[in-house]
């Protein structure tokens, strides 16, 4: 297997063109390699073949290629930034393929598609494409989806979050970190390593109310709800039977409120903090969406 490795990654005949020397992967069959713009910035491309395919009883494999764009740091490249992206629809695009490109394993040959070509060509290609984004007119469409995934979707999510954190706090009184921002992607030799934290919650204040410990303000939001539909029933001059029956007594009265303000403090919270992680986890998917090549 490891003659096979070297015999794939010498195909492509690095480095070239300012594509330097290949890295291995040391988790899957293939390599990746980078091309440095001298501006602090550089281009990563990876190309490997899954476990999965190299298991498989077909000799020609498909090759899983990725191609992103990053600032340079002494720990590797560390891709961009949404916000930045928004302000640089003109960076070059982050792409992936899995279906377009094969590798017969037998033959040591390379596929596009269902035509035969040379491994230093689908190179060529999957920068070519990265760089589409880059041009005014060839790269139009590539531009369009971008401003859908990282400047409409991404602000909306963003946006989203903010509401939703901001009704968390009002009737939890739990305070939530304000950035959306939990996850960092960077790469180290252009291997990828993900963190992604929940937004952290710090708990709001407990106090007893009827001998129920509760949230403080879950309890003054649950007062605010209830006073204002009675506002509203008294305005209406409405009435219903099931209210009077359990207000006209008191021990009925103290059980609703009780099981009401449990069910209130319980299920609203826990609803608002899926809503919460929900939004991060699409804000995550959307930051850093691939275009498909």
């Amino acid at each position: 297997m490891d003659t096979e490795r070297q015999k794939f990654k010498d195909s492509f005949h690095l480095p070239f063109d300012n594509f330097l020397e290949p890295t291995d992967y040391t988790d899957a069959f293939g390599f990746s390699t980078m091309k440095k713009y001298g501006n602090g910035y550089a281009s990563a491309v990876g190309i490997s073949i899954s476990k999965e395919e190299l298991t498989s009883p077909r000799t020609l494999k498909s090759l899983n290629v990725h191609v992103s764009y990053g600032k340079e740091t002494p720990n590797g490249l560390v891709v961009s930034s949404s916000s930045e992206k928004i302000k640089k629809l003109f960076d070059p695009i982050d792409l992936q393929s899995n279906d377009d490109y094969f590798y017969d394993i037998k033959d040591s040959k390379f596929y596009y598609k269902l035509d035969r070509t040379e491994a230093k060509q689908i190179l060529i290609h999957i920068y070519n494409q990265h760089q589409k984004s880059t041009r005014p007119l060839r790269g139009l469409f590539l531009r369009a989806k971008l401003v859908f995934w990282r400047v409409i979707l991404f602000h909306l999510i963003k946006q989203f979050f903010k509401i939703t954190a901001f009704l968390f706090r009002i009737i939890t009184d739990s305070e939530v970190s304000p950035s959306i921002w939990t996850w960092t992607l960077s790469t180290d030799r252009y291997q990828q390593h993900k963190t992604f934290n929940q937004p952290p919650v710090k708990e709001g204040k407990i106090i007893e109310f009827l001998g129920y410990k509760a949230s403080a303000r879950s309890i003054i939001f649950y007062s605010y709800v209830h006073f204002f539909l009675f506002l509203i029933f008294f305005g209406l001059n409405y009435k219903p039977q099931i209210l009077v029956a359990i207000f006209s007594n008191s021990f009925i009265t103290v059980i609703y409120v009780i099981t009401t303000i449990s069910i209130f403090e319980i299920l609203v919270p826990k609803l608002l903090k899926f809503l919460l992680n929900t939004s991060t986890t699409w804000f995550r998917y959307t930051a850093f969406k691939k275009i498909k090549i």
